[in-house]
């Protein structure tokens, strides 16, 4: 038998002007899936807010991580 877990995704993209003077952008997706099997510390499976919160902070981390070759950001919007 198989099963298909629902799956909780944020994405994020970053924009930047590279030291050439292009402009770059790079888009992260996050994910989890909402299973019986996905627990939190104490034991108990997450719920979906506890997910949303872990991936939109995963998101959050990874924007403020230097962008390769970056000369300065100009932009680091959340897409999703």
């Amino acid at each position: 038998m198989r099963y298909v877990f629902e799956v909780v995704s944020h994405k994020v993209t970053k924009k930047w002007v590279d030291e050439t003077g292009k402009k770059r952008q790079q888009t992260q997706k996050f994910e989890q899936t909402l299973n019986p099997y996905n627990r939190d510390a104490t034991g108990a499976p997450k719920s979906r807010e506890q997910i949303w919160a872990e991936i939109r902070a995963q998101g959050e981390a990874w924007l403020k991580l230097p962008n390769p070759g970056a000369a300065s950001t100009t932009d680091a919007g959340v897409v999703g």
